[in-house]
């Protein structure tokens, strides 16, 4: 897209988006598009470290134990989106999902601990 195009179709667009998505003229090399405008999140970085995650979840009725491993995959793909952990495979993390029985459901509840740079051994 030309700049016209561009400011036709997007009239509050910055001067850097129009530059970024303006095309190169032949002769020109072409900006690497996956450069980010602010620098990258902490965490985002990957690391040799393996982080463990502790979920525990107080429930009137216990879930079976493969239930309550999977029901905490929403979770643990928020925590990546969210860059606190690189990735969700064995290798990145190890996992321990607990359940502890409460008389009432306004004590239900979950509860997360992340330790980074931990050996499966150390899991608090």
């Amino acid at each position: 897209m030309n700049e016209s195009e561009l400011r036709t179709r997007f009239p509050r667009a910055s001067l850097s988006f129009i530059n970024a998505n303006t095309e190169v003229p032949a002769g020109q090399p072409k900006q690497d598009i996956r450069t980010a405008v602010v620098d990258a999140p902490p965490g985002k970085e990957k690391s040799d470290e393996r982080a463990c995650v502790r979920i525990v979840m107080f429930r009137v009725r216990l879930l079976d134990p493969d239930n309550a491993v999977g029901s905490t995959k929403p979770l643990i793909d928020c925590l990546r989106a969210c860059h606190l952990i690189s990735g969700d495979s064995e290798k990145e993390i190890d996992l321990q999902v607990t359940q502890q029985k409460v008389h009432h459901f306004r004590e239900q509840r979950t509860e997360l601990k992340i330790t980074y740079g931990c050996s499966p051994e150390t899991v608090p």
